[in-house]
């Protein structure tokens, strides 16, 4: 678990380097959705699950599958209801951010 908030939180720190979607689309029902669906992701500020958003948008663009976003997110300790957040998570970053990048 440890080591996959040292890994989200280096997403992060990339993540605000990267602009976002050109015009993306409000943010509150995107943060909403995750704050009731993925209790791991509580400790993460609004801005910071927009950003991880918009990161995972850049990766998809830059032909990272999902299956590999998501396998470098989840390590072999991690628990099963952690892993179907994380799943959570992308799926709704790229339905919300980037659809068009859907696997």
């Amino acid at each position: 678990m440890r080591a996959v908030k040292v890994a989200i939180g280096g997403l992060l720190t990339v993540a605000s380097l990267l602009t976002g979607c050109s015009s993306p689309p409000p943010d509150k029902p995107f943060i909403e959705d995750i704050r009731a669906n993925a209790s791991f992701f509580s400790t993460y500020s609004d801005e910071s699950l927009v950003e991880l958003a918009h990161y995972i948008c850049k990766m998809r663009r830059d032909g990272i599958s999902y299956g590999e976003i998501r396998n470098d997110l989840i390590k072999p300790d991690d628990t099963p209801e952690f892993e179907v957040q994380v799943a959570f998570v992308l799926a709704r970053s790229i339905g919300h951010y980037c659809p068009e990048q859907a696997p």
